[in-house]
């Protein structure tokens, strides 16, 4: 399968299973403890180098991760907006690098991970609250809820603007107001369109009875080299982020200097 099935039609390419999800989860799960407690600018460049490093490694081609970047645009936008108030150069930055950085692992995610299975792996992460009668199903739902959102609504606002392109409503708009108008348009129908589509997902899904008592069970995987190599990478930032001080001061600025 091409990678534009891959990309418009949410096709999960097998050959693109490159890399263990629970595995994949736990780098995520470091790439957000490595924005939360870095604090050095640097350390924050070295992890992007990394992360494309794993994502070359895993197989997500990075004409597919940029194109989606783009589409999110608006997301930017607004980060960029509100970290302006924090009067810090520096700071924006790496607000911003984290902020794309956490998109791109979200992205990765989505294209790279069927909803199924992560919605296994997120039953069986969650299945201590179960205890404490949280409803897991619900709040695995909602995880994955989050990982497919802006991929899924961008698919609609392609779709909804290539329908408003060949009707010619967008050539017709010579005004720059009246563009942005119509487009601040398709952004709202493709948000439409979304929940409309998300709540007659549940109701069938509702009506088949689907069955939430049943064990769960994940498709087993023996470790390749991929794995292996994303483990130890993992543990290298991990070790980085402990020691973070140490390693600044006596090895990066005696380079520096």
């Amino acid at each position: 399968m091409q990678e534009s099935n891959l990309y418009y039609n949410n096709y999960v390419n097998f050959n693109f299973f490159r890399v263990n999800i629970v595995i994949k989860l736990f780098s995520f799960l470091v790439l957000i403890i490595f924005t939360i407690f870095n604090k050095y600018l640097l350390f924050t460049l070295i992890f992007i180098l990394i992360t494309l490093f794993l994502f070359k490694v895993a197989g997500f081609k990075f004409k597919l991760l940029f194109r989606s970047l783009i589409e999110l645009w608006y997301l930017d936008l607004i980060v960029f907006i509100i970290t302006l108030f924090t009067g810090n150069l520096s700071l924006i930055l790496m607000i911003f690098i984290n902020f794309e950085l956490f998109l791109s692992y979200i992205l990765f995610l989505h294209f790279s991970v069927s909803s199924n299975e992560l919605r296994k792996l997120f039953l069986i992460i969650f299945k201590p609250l179960s205890k404490l009668k949280v409803n897991i199903y619900k709040l695995s739902d909602f995880f994955v809820n989050i990982i497919n959102f802006f991929p899924e609504y961008n698919r609609y606002v392609r779709k909804i603007y290539k329908n408003e392109k060949n009707r010619g409503v967008l050539l017709n708009s010579d005004f720059l107001l009246k563009r942005l108008k119509i487009i601040l348009s398709i952004y709202k129908k493709a948000l439409n369109v979304y929940f409309t589509n998300y709540y007659r997902k549940s109701k069938i899904k509702e009506l088949m009875l689907f069955n939430e008592k049943k064990k769960v069970k994940m498709i087993k995987s023996s470790l390749t080299l991929r794995d292996t190599i994303y483990i130890y990478t993992n543990l290298l930032m991990i070790v980085l982020l402990i020691f973070q001080e140490e390693v600044y001061y006596e090895v990066f600025t005696k380079f520096l200097i």
